[in-house]
């Protein structure tokens, strides 16, 4: 089994110990790193000569018109196009590469070393470990990297994240539901640091959606409607530009 193991690079402050856990990763097969740089020749550079050397593809877009994407900036379908073009370069180097999978973790989250093993451990084609996408005190219902998807049919889909870590959280090594989901409906969707399978990679891209929403929503509804669903695994990393540097 081959995977392509990298991410969106963006110039921000994260980077460092972002790529620091990235290559404390432990490796359960065959591992090719690929990267895609959004417009820094020096983050490019860095890449290639100081962290794999000329093993990891490494893609510098300088070229990309629309804006940048930035923590600070008023979330919008021109930041969402452009980050789905980005990921869709990421996408077609791990299909080039040969890819048997795509991990693929964006550049503010801090993985666990072991976190590739479990992932490849399930057998899934769409996996996930968690990362929370707002801070305590935040929106009260919280918002994951995990979220529930509906209505794709007939009203261009319904997402509803929810907060799979608290009282209900499952024991299980992986789950395809809401804990708190008696009827265990199979309807969720993944992004931000995912396992990709090829199959899927093959089905679906990222873009934005007929509402103008997240590119991973689009990817989501395209994955849905090629039959794929989202699972995860009971394993939280640290989202930099929400929980900071240090560990809670």
């Amino acid at each position: 089994m081959k995977i392509v193991v990298g991410g969106i690079i963006h110039e921000r402050w994260t980077i460092d110990p972002y790529l620091e856990a990235m290559a404390k990763l432990a490796h359960p097969c065959e591992v090719v790193f690929a990267w895609v740089v959004d417009g820094s020749e020096e983050l490019a550079d860095q890449l290639a000569e100081h962290w794999w050397g000329p093993s990891a593809a490494v893609v510098n877009v300088t070229h990309l018109s629309g804006t940048r994407y930035t923590r600070q900036a008023n979330e919008g379908e021109a930041i969402y196009q452009r980050m789905a073009t980005l990921r869709n370069i990421l996408r077609g180097l791990a299909l080039d590469l040969g890819c048997d999978a795509l991990f693929s973790v964006d550049s503010d989250i801090i993985v666990p070393s072991d976190v590739l093993t479990k992932l490849v451990a399930t057998g899934k084609p769409w996996v996930a470990p968690l990362v929370r996408n707002d801070a305590e005190g935040g929106n009260p219902r919280g918002h994951w990297n995990v979220f529930k998807l509906r209505g794709i049919e007939r009203d261009a889909g319904l997402c509803d994240h929810f907060r799979p870590i608290g009282p209900g959280f499952p024991k299980e090594d992986m789950i395809g539901w809401d804990p708190r989901d008696q009827k265990k409906e199979q309807c969720l969707a993944a992004g931000a640091v995912c396992l990709y399978g090829r199959e899927l990679l093959e089905k679906a891209r990222w873009r934005t959606d007929s509402r103008g929403r997240q590119e991973d929503i689009g990817f989501s509804i395209d994955a849905f409607k090629a039959g794929y669903r989202a699972w995860y695994i009971p394993v939280q990393c640290r989202h930099l530009t929400v929980d900071g540097l240090e560990e809670a």
